[in-house]
C-alpha cells in the first residue's frame, strides 16, 4: 500500500471511489433501471468521476482505454455495455476535447491478474470496511475483536493516513470537495457519493433525534 500510494502521490496513478448511502433510496426506477444498474452506474462513474469533461485539451485528441473488472453477464449484454460506454465520445464536452472511447478499447479484466486493480481492490475494501463500521464487529460472547478485524482496521488507518498526506481535509463519508475548478481531473484521490436526483431518506422511527441508519456500501 505504501508503494501504491507513493505512485498516487507522484501523479502516476489517480484513484476515484464512488459509493452510495443505503439510507437514500432513489425514486421512479423502472425494471429496466434495476436490470441495467451495473452498466448505468459504470457509465455515470466514467462520465463524471474522473473529470474527463474538465481535462485539458491535448493536441491530436485522447484515446481512452477502459478496463472494467470481470463482468459476470451474457455476451449480448456486454456488447450492449460496450456500445453504451462508447457513446461517451458523442457528448459535447468530450467532442470539444476530442476524447475518443472506442468499443474495441473496452475490455474487462480479472483483477487478481492485474497489480493496479489488486491494489485498488484493497483500498475499496478498506473503505467498505470503515463505512460500514465493521471495525467494531465482535464475535458474540467475546470481549476482544478477532485478529482479522484488528488487522483490517490497521490497514484502513494506514490508507487513511496516506490519503490525508495528499488531501489533509479528507472525509470518508462525503464527496471530496473541489480545491480548484478542475479538481475532478487534477486531484490524485477523490471520493464521490452518488446522490439520485429524486430520492427518499430512510429514518429509524422512535428516535428522539431521528438518527439515520448508518449503512453504506461501496459498489
Amino acid at each position: 500500500m505504501d508503494c501504491f500510494f507513493d505512485l498516487i502521490a507522484a501523479g502516476k496513478v489517480k484513484i476515484r471511489i464512488m459509493f452510495r448511502q443505503n439510507t437514500i433510496q432513489p425514486r421512479y426506477l423502472t425494471p429496466d433501471h434495476h436490470e441495467q444498474k451495473f452498466f448505468i452506474l459504470y457509465y455515470l462513474f466514467l462520465k463524471k468521476g474522473f473529470g474527463l469533461d474538465c481535462s485539458p485539451v491535448v493536441r491530436g485528441g485522447v484515446r481512452v482505454r477502459i478496463y472494467p473488472d470481470q463482468i459476470p453477464d451474457t455476451k449480448a449484454k456486454l456488447d450492449r455495455f460496450r456500445n453504451f460506454l462508447a457513446r461517451l465520445s458523442n457528448r459535447p464536452e468530450f467532442r470539444e476535447r476530442n476524447i475518443r472511447v472506442a468499443k474495441e478499447d473496452i475490455t474487462d479484466v480479472i483483477s487478481h491478474d492485474h497489480v493496479i486493480l489488486q491494489c485498488l481492490d484493497i483500498v475499496l475494501g478498506a473503505m467498505h470496511f470503515k463505512l460500514n463500521d465493521l471495525q467494531k464487529k465482535r464475535v458474540p460472547g467475546k470481549v476482544h475483536r478477532e485478529k482479522r478485524t484488528r488487522e483490517k482496521d490497521k490497514l484502513y488507518k494506514l490508507i487513511n493516513f496516506r490519503i490525508r498526506q495528499i488531501y489533509s481535509n479528507f472525509n470518508i463519508g462525503v464527496s471530496t470537495a473541489r480545491r480548484e475548478n478542475d479538481s475532478r481531473w487534477t486531484d490524485e484521490y477523490r471520493h464521490w457519493i452518488l446522490m439520485p436526483r429524486a430520492s427518499n431518506r430512510i429514518v429509524i422511527p422512535g428516535s428522539k433525534h431521528k438518527k439515520r441508519k448508518k449503512v453504506t456500501e461501496a459498489p
